[in-house]
């Protein structure tokens, strides 16, 4: 999904909004804040001053009390002790209750005459006893300071309710008792109250006054970026209208320079200058478009012809090779006949019975007139066995005469199938593809090298294995495979190699992708990695005389129609292997 952009005026408006928004409203929280802290901070002073009054207050009155109980209990008066209690109890609101207390939370002296003696069981004369009684010292020693130990007593609410002074109280040096006072803390806590709200009052009329500041400052603010944003705003209009000018192709548009600040005045005649520099440009660019065209017109047109003559010359070459060979073979097979007719009818000449049998059988007449008379027995015999040899030498001359042409009638055989090959693959391609047997091509090939190959000595073994058909031009496949075939025994020439030998083998190679390879292997020259990396680049060839365009064409030829040809060698006088990878046709006929 494409996210919609926001113009430049609504960007700025938001950017200062929020800039604003966040500043003014984070200024009023943090001196809200800052003045929470002060205010907590001033009451818990207050507060702690208050309460430190109230300890010293209350301590100073325990000792006092103390110092009177000390001497009243070394004459064991516990009513002037009940007394003297109940009386600062009436004297002070905030005591509620002033009492002795042993070791045993017996009750020594109150304020009520009837609790004395009586057990006091509260969780605060558990702590006296528990957790203060054994503190104190158990004997008294002049000018001994004695500190005033303090206890709270809380409510449900967390707060303390009940504030305890607890000293302890000597008879002579021995420790006696305990002097519990214990002072309400209703009147503090209502001071802390009233404190408390106090402040809160002072500290809300501060929010108030600050927020109202703050939300004018606001509104002040804003409708000041807004007046100072304008100017940009129509400075960057007046920009924005010169580019689409200029894109809509006007470009002798210019922009005004009297803008809001010297940025945007420079901008302006950098702009300008663009402008004046682009049309500039673009007359330029049409006259050296117009010549570029013409020029690449006449290139197309040079390489085309090129390119036609090219392949014409090409594929005449190619043809020319296919003739020579033929023609090649032709007379190879043609010279043996010739030698044939030519021994027949010398043979013929010089026969015997043709030589001879006109003598033979005038001798023959002449003997026959003779046996008219007595024939001796010798000459009986000369005229059986010449009577004998007459027919066998007639048989033997004409068997002769029948090997020989029989033997011409081979050679004229070979050379109707040389012809039959050359009207089948002399043609110019005319882009059928058919489904082709490459075994059966690839013997056609080799048929036309027959005599090459008996020449060179080359042994040609052939692996072929039943493969599918490959859906191929027959005479492109047949044009390939002549030109590695006369690559591969042309290998051999100029080198002493022994048992030359080429391997011509066809199989299936993958289960899935049924990818028939065909493969021309030699014992050869070999050649270099460089150089098989040059193999199949246009107008490149080992050879002296050679085009460089065989093999690229080849490459061409079968990439076109998802195939592959690639050559392998082990290094220079190694061998080379070239190897070509066609796709099966599988499709029915």
């Amino acid at each position: 999904m494409k996210l919609s952009r926001i113009s430049l005026r609504m960007y700025l408006v938001l950017m200062n909004s929020v800039l604003l928004c966040l500043l003014f409203p984070l200024l009023t929280f943090i001196f809200i804040q800052k003045t929470a802290d002060f205010r907590d901070e001033h009451l818990r002073e207050n507060i702690g001053a208050m309460r430190k009054g109230m300890e010293n207050r209350s301590a100073a009155l325990v000792r006092s009390i103390g110092l009177s109980v000390g001497q009243a209990a070394a004459g064991y008066d516990f009513t002037f002790l009940s007394d003297l209690m109940a009386e600062v109890v009436k004297n002070d609101r905030e005591m509620v209750y002033c009492l002795i207390m042993d070791d045993k939370r017996q009750v020594l002296a109150h304020p009520d005459k009837n609790k004395l003696g009586t057990r006091l069981d509260d969780k605060m004369a558990r702590r006296n006893t528990e957790q203060l009684w054994p503190n104190f010292p158990k004997m008294y020693s002049d000018g001994q300071v004695l500190e005033v130990s303090f206890l709270k007593e809380q409510d449900v609410l967390g707060k303390t309710s009940l504030l305890e002074a607890v000293l302890p109280v000597y008879n002579g040096d021995k420790l006696w008792g305990i002097l519990r006072c214990g002072y309400t803390m209703h009147f503090l806590n209502s001071k802390m109250i009233q404190e408390y709200l106090r402040w809160d009052k002072q500290i809300h009329a501060m929010k108030v006054y600050f927020i109202s500041m703050m939300a004018v400052l606001l509104l002040i603010s804003v409708f000041v970026a807004v007046l100072f944003t304008r100017p940009l705003l129509r400075a960057l209009d007046v920009l924005r209208r010169g580019v689409h000018q200029v894109r809509d192709g006007d470009l002798e548009h210019k922009i005004r320079k009297d803008l809001v600040c010297n940025e945007f005045s420079d901008l302006a005649d950098l702009f300008n200058g663009m402008t004046i520099s682009l049309g500039s440009s673009r007359k330029k660019l049409a006259d050296y478009n117009k010549s570029l065209e013409n020029k690449v017109d006449e290139r197309t047109r040079e390489l085309k012809e090129a390119q036609d003559i090219m392949i014409r010359q090409a594929h005449e070459a190619g043809m020319a090779e296919m003739a020579v060979g033929v023609l090649h073979n032709i007379g190879n097979a043609i010279t043996p006949a010739k030698i044939s007719a030519a021994m027949l009818i010398t043979r013929l000449k010089n026969s015997p019975l043709r030589n001879n049998l006109a003598r033979v059988l005038h001798s023959l007449r002449d003997m026959l007139e003779l046996s008219q008379g007595d024939v001796g027995e010798d000459r009986s015999l000369r005229m059986q066995k010449i009577i004998e040899l007459i027919p066998e030498s007639i048989a033997e001359e004409y068997g002769q005469v029948e090997t020989a042409l029989e033997q011409i009638c081979d050679k004229h055989s070979h050379i109707e199938d040389i012809i039959r090959l050359q009207r089948q693959y002399a043609r110019i391609p005319t882009g059928e593809q058919q489904h082709l047997d490459i075994n059966r091509v690839a013997r056609d090939a080799l048929n036309m090298f027959h005599e090459s190959l008996e020449q060179r000595e080359i042994d040609v073994e052939l692996a072929f294995q039943e493969v599918p058909p490959v859906l191929l031009e027959e005479v492109h496949f047949l044009q390939i495979l002549v030109n590695l075939i006369k690559n591969s025994y042309e290998s051999f020439d100029g080198g002493n190699i022994k048992n030359k030998k080429i391997i011509l083998s066809s199989f299936l190679e993958g289960d899935e992708s049924h990818s028939v390879v065909f493969s021309i292997k030699d014992n050869g020259c070999g050649f270099t990695e460089k150089e098989r990396e040059n193999f199949f680049r246009f107008g490149y060839s080992t050879k002296a005389r050679g085009s460089g365009f065989g093999l690229h064409s080849c490459a061409n030829y079968l990439i076109a129609n998802n195939g592959s040809i690639d050559a392998v060698s082990v290094g220079p006088g190694m061998g080379s292997e070239f190897i070509l990878r066609l796709p099966a046709d599988t499709s029915p006929e």
